[in-house]
Order: C-alpha cells, then sequence, then structure tokens
C-alpha cells in the first residue's frame, strides 16, 4: 500500500532541496573555461547569506583576479551569475555530483565551464570576514569619505568624495585614473593584487585639507551598466565624463576651487576636459606625454619584427579612419576590434599640442624609475608651452611608488599596496594646487 504524503510534507521536502542546492553551490571551485578548443583556468568564490550572494572569479592566465560577479541566482539546482564589463560574461551551471559545470556566453562568444570544488564554504566565509576586518581597521577617522554618483547619457557613474573629518575645504580635486580597468582606487583586475596609488594619493590631499573626488570611469569597476560597450567609447568621452564630475565639484556648497590629476593616460582626459571645465590648476602626473602609438611601439620594442610590423599595419588602418576585423590572437589585448574606435580617437590627440593651447596653471610630474614614460617625453610635454611647471622625483615609478633600481622591485610594487608614495609627491602636488 502506497504511503500518503501530504502537501505541507510536499513544501517542505522541495525548500529543504532548494536549501540544499543552494548550499551546495557554496565554496571555492577551480577549473576551466573551453572555447574554440582552448581552455582557460579558472576560480569561483561563492558565498550566501541573508543579504544575498557574495561571487568573485579568477582567471589567472589573464592576471585577472577578485572580480566582482553580479546578479547571481541560484535556484532549481542552477546557478546563474554575471561577470560585469564592456561585454558581460554570463555563466549558467549546474552541479553534478563534486563538479560544477555548463556553459559561458559572452556576446556572439560561448564556451562550456567546468570546475570541481577547492575549499570549503567555511574556510571561505573565514576568508572573507579577514579581509572585511583588514579593510575596517584601515579606515582612517580623519578622512570622511561619501559615496557619490552623477548621471550621464546612458547610465550612472560612480565615485568615493573625501573630505577632513575637521575642516571644510574651499578646494575640490578630481583624480582620473589610467588607461585600461583601472579604478579608482589606482587597482587594475589585469593584475594579481593592488597597489592602491590613487587611494594613497587621494587620502593623503585629503590629509593636505582637500577635497578629493576618486572616480570608476565608465565601463570600470561601479561605472558599468547594461548596454554599455567597449566599442561605443572614445577618449572625448571620458573627456565629457570628467567634464561632468568638475561640474558637480562646482556645484558642491563651499568649493570655489577646482584641480585636476590625470594619471598616465587619465592626463590626455584631464587636458581635454580642461577645455571646458577650467579647472584653476591642472596636475599630469606621469603622463602620456607624446602620441600613443609612439607610446606603444616604444614600449613594444622588443617583440620581434613580424609582430611590430602587423602592429603597424593596424595603426596605419586606424590614422587612415579604416578599422582591422582581422586581428591575430597575440594582439587581441591591444588590438582588438572592439576596442579599435577607442585607439582611434587616441591617434587624432596630440597632448603636446593640447598643453600648448591651454592656459590653465599646468604641472607635469615625471618619475625617475618610470618603465612605461620615458622621461624625455615627459619633458618635451612641459616644454609644451612656457609656464608650465615640472617635477622630477628620481625615485618614482608609473604607479607612484618610492623604488630602487631593481625593476623586479619596480614591477612588485605594481601589486604592494604596502609600497610607500615617492618621497615629495604629495607635498610637491598639494603646493602647486594650494598656490593656483
Amino acid at each position: 500500500m502506497a504511503e500518503k504524503i501530504d502537501a505541507a510534507s510536499t513544501n517542505g521536502t522541495a525548500a529543504a532541496v532548494t536549501a540544499s542546492a543552494i548550499q551546495s553551490f557554496e565554496g571555492s571551485w577551480e577549473g576551466n573555461m573551453s572555447y574554440l578548443g582552448q581552455k582557460i583556468a579558472v576560480k569561483l568564490r561563492l558565498l550566501q547569506d541573508g543579504s544575498g550572494w557574495y561571487g568573485r572569479m579568477d582567471i589567472p592566465p589573464q592576471n585577472a583576479f577578485n572580480l566582482p560577479l553580479e546578479a547571481i541566482r541560484a535556484e532549481g539546482g542552477t546557478l546563474q551569475a554575471t561577470l560585469p564589463g564592456a561585454v558581460p560574461l554570463v555563466l549558467e551551471l549546474k552541479l553534478a555530483a563534486t563538479v560544477l559545470s555548463g556553459k559561458f556566453t559572452q556576446g556572439a562568444a560561448a564556451g562550456g565551464f567546468s570546475a570541481t570544488r577547492s575549499g570549503s564554504a567555511e574556510s571561505l566565509r573565514a576568508e572573507v570576514a579577514a579581509a572585511a576586518a583588514a579593510e575596517l581597521a584601515a579606515v582612517d577617522p580623519s578622512i570622511v569619505p561619501e559615496a557619490v554618483e552623477i548621471a550621464v547619457p546612458g547610465g550612472k557613474l560612480y565615485g568615493t568624495l573625501s573630505r577632513p573629518a575637521d575642516g571644510a575645504p574651499d578646494t575640490a580635486i578630481l583624480i582620473i585614473p589610467g588607461s585600461g580597468p583601472t579604478d579608482r582606487d589606482g587597482n587594475s583586475i589585469l593584475l594579481p593584487g593592488k597597489n592602491n596609488s590613487l587611494l594613497m594619493l587621494g587620502n593623503a590631499l585629503v590629509k593636505s585639507g582637500n577635497m578629493v573626488l576618486r572616480i570608476d570611469k565608465r565601463g570600470v569597476g561601479k561605472s558599468v551598466w547594461p548596454g554599455l560597450r567597449e566599442e561605443d567609447m572614445t577618449i572625448d568621452m571620458m573627456a565629457e565624463d570628467a567634464s561632468a564630475w568638475l561640474a558637480y565639484l562646482r556645484g558642491r556648497t563651499g568649493i570655489n576651487r577646482l584641480a585636476v590629476i590625470g594619471h598616465s593616460e587619465g592626463a590626455l582626459v584631464a587636458l581635454l576636459a580642461a577645455r571646458t571645465a577650467d579647472p584653476e590648476a591642472l596636475v599630469l602626473l606621469t603622463p602620456l606625454s607624446a602620441d600613443f602609438f609612439d607610446t606603444i611601439f616604444k614600449q613594444l620594442s622588443g617583440a620581434s619584427e613580424e609582430y611590430l610590423q602587423r602592429a603597424r599595419f593596424i595603426y596605419e588602418e586606424l590614422r587612415a579612419g579604416r578599422y582591422v576585423a582581422e586581428v591575430q590572437e597575440d594582439q587581441l589585448n591591444l588590438f582588438r576590434p572592439s576596442v579599435q574606435p577607442y585607439l582611434r580617437s587616441l591617434i587624432v590627440h596630440q597632448p603636446s599640442a593640447l598643453l600648448a593651447a591651454e592656459d590653465t596653471s599646468v604641472l607635469v610630474v615625471a618619475g625617475g624609475r618610470d618603465l612605461q614614460i620615458e622621461l624625455a617625453d615627459a619633458k618635451a610635454l612641459a616644454a609644451a608651452r612656457p609656464g608650465v611647471g615640472f617635477l622630477l622625483l628620481e625615485e618614482m615609478n608609473h604607479v607612484l611608488k618610492s623604488v630602487g633600481p631593481d625593476v623586479a622591485e619596480n614591477q612588485a610594487s605594481y601589486i604592494n599596496p604596502g609600497h610607500p608614495l615617492a618621497a615629495g609627491l604629495v607635498e610637491g602636488i598639494a603646493g602647486f594646487i594650494s598656490g593656483n
């Protein structure tokens, strides 16, 4: 005789199964994404509590670590999650025995996913709690941070506005990050660690008596939204965003002076934005000083002649206003079709010409240990117009840290938040801004 099962017990069983499925997804996972016959190593970290899901993804072969996952949903034994970006990557996964498998899609691309558990939920929860505690312990009570946002066509931009706890500054400073996926703190998802260079600089300038705004550029960090496409972005769009932030700062109560700090490629953005925003002071920090492709080819000087010939061909096509649809795999990171409109927009702007036409007070800051921008180029930029200040910090590298002549030490500082800022950097910038 069959056993009778009432509705209440059925609902309870279903709830238990759902809870078990959610629990089973939690923890750390290691495996691969498969695409076009190749396997790309990946790691996932997943936790769930009453406030929702915590998710992080590492893609070690791309030097991409701790990427935040969004829109995580577990239902009926299936997990969905999105890695945001100009072209979001969507995961659809199921758990079978000890294997988490399924597929990923990223725009028109699609492939497989397979991973096995590498750590328990308990150990991951302890790891996340320890990191949060360390971050809280690092909070400086003399600085008051505020999460801010502005609306721009298509979405919103986000940043952190910080001020001294015991003062009312009349000067606001906007810090514009450098190229690629570099966020408001000066960190890039393409590196396996943080340097916190812009966070450290911003906080030091707050302690010098200023209000400081650090921003996530369009398409980076929190400033990402559905429909935002890499192929639609240009350097001029970044400059318009910077101008919008400067207008926001100009409208803050008590602020009557504006300064802009542009780091690396952000220096070009700052020069473009200054044409309309008219700040009182402009700091070009380890700036993109020459033509963008001149700088790129100098950085590629050690590449093979065959590689350089292909790169020069793409450059000539872009300069002629044409895009290159077929790019070999070893150059996709630099010249993928979706980034070519942005590269084309860089070609038409010369930093020296922009500076020569700028009447705002300008300071160019160069580092003697910079591995990415040649000192001669920075000096040439400073000479583009009479009256431009020039500050050379002999031991400063491209991420603003004080390093010795050893290249390995220099490179290690890119992922070391404990490495100090270069001596004289904060004092030099603060003194220039306060005097203009």
